[in-house]
Formats: C-alpha cells, structure tokens, sequence
C-alpha cells in the first residue's frame, strides 16, 4: 500500500498533461503485474466489465469517440455493432495494443494517441462521446469534459462511467462526487438520473 500511495502522490505532483503522461508509462513498468488487459477480465468473465460493455454497446449510437480507450475493449465491442468508432488514449502503449487487437476483428474502428484536454478533432464531430473511468485519471479533468462537449454535436451524447470511490489504485488521482460532476455535466445538457454500472456510476448527458 505505501508503494501505491507514494505513485499516487508522484502522479498527483505532474505540472502537465506531459509529465502526467510520462509519470504513468514510469508506473507502468514498475507495476506490469497489476494492470490485467481488460478484454482478458472480460474472457474471465468479470462482472463490471461485461456490465460496463453491455452498457456502452447499448447506449452508444452513430459516429463515437472514446476516450481513454486502454487496450481498446470497449471500442471495439462498441465497433462490431456497426458504429464508427475512434479510441484515444494518452499512452501509445495503450493505442499500439489496441491497434494490433482490432486489425483482425474489426474495421470499423481506429486508435490514436492523443490527450482528453486536447481532443484533436474539430467541433460537433461526434455523436456520442464516452468518458468511461477516464476523468480519475486525466490531468485536467475540467478541461477533459470541456473538450468531450465541444467534440460532440448539439442533441449528441456523452457517456460519463465513474468509480463509486476513489479505491486503491494508484491512477486514481481524484474522486468526483455524484453531484459534483452533475452540475458539471447540467451546463452542457440534461443528465440522468445516477446509474448503477457494474463497480461504477453513470450518467447520461443530452447536449442541447
């Protein structure tokens, strides 16, 4: 646990998405045994990834972006439903994997590294934008919403998906409160009503 929480206060302590993004590839390497493929739980058959999976197939609909993709799990299960998908990931670790996973299940999908405070794609491009266990991570979680809104088109859609708790996880970097992050989502279209996903929480923001 002190080993945890010293990366945890490392990660917190970056003064850019940059060094964020170095800090993270550094805990990487250190922890390679704690960060398990998500589409290896899934073939285990973990509960809260099949839930969240099942949840964001359902819920996402036309031209969509996911950001924060890690391996590419959700992208591409999103993808094989007949969406046109793109996966972001500040970690080119995380796009290499995702790329070589999708080369041979799906064609509908692409990844590219980029970052959530930075999206790189012009305004209104999107239909639905997904935030899955994304803003505990980011450097900048306000401008990673601010950016998920401005991407995404007016009456579109952004998938918020948050840990219950801030847990044990080294990358947690914060924890947003229900209401918190309802307000936020309030100044860019209706929110729904808090929803149980798996190990997480989840809201549904309508943009105007």
């Amino acid at each position: 646990m002190d080993q945890i929480i010293a990366f945890r206060y490392k990660l917190q302590s970056a003064r850019s998405k940059e060094e964020l993004e170095t800090l993270t590839i550094e805990l990487a390497n250190a922890l390679k045994d704690r960060y398990k493929p998500v589409h290896i739980l899934a073939e285990e058959g973990n509960a809260d990834v099949l839930e969240r999976r099942n949840f964001l197939t359902e819920m996402a609909s036309g031209r969509i972006l996911d950001v924060g993709c890690f391996d590419g799990y959700y992208s591409i299960e999103i993808a094989k439903k007949g969406h046109q998908v793109v996966g972001l990931d500040m970690l080119q670790l995380c796009i290499d994997y995702a790329r070589n996973r999708s080369d041979n299940q799906c064609i509908n999908v692409k990844f590219i590294k980029g970052f959530a405070e930075d999206l790189p794609f012009k305004d209104n491009y999107f239909d639905t934008t997904i935030l899955s266990h994304t803003l505990e991570h980011v450097f900048d979680d306000k401008k990673a919403l601010s950016e998920s809104a401005r991407v995404t088109v007016s009456r579109g859609r952004i998938i918020i998906i948050l840990p219950r708790e801030r847990g044990n996880d080294p990358t947690h970097l914060r924890y947003i409160p229900s209401q918190e992050i309802r307000d936020r989502l309030s100044l860019y279209g209706s929110v729904s009503n808090e929803l149980r996903i798996g190990k997480g929480i989840g809201y549904i923001c309508n943009l105007k």
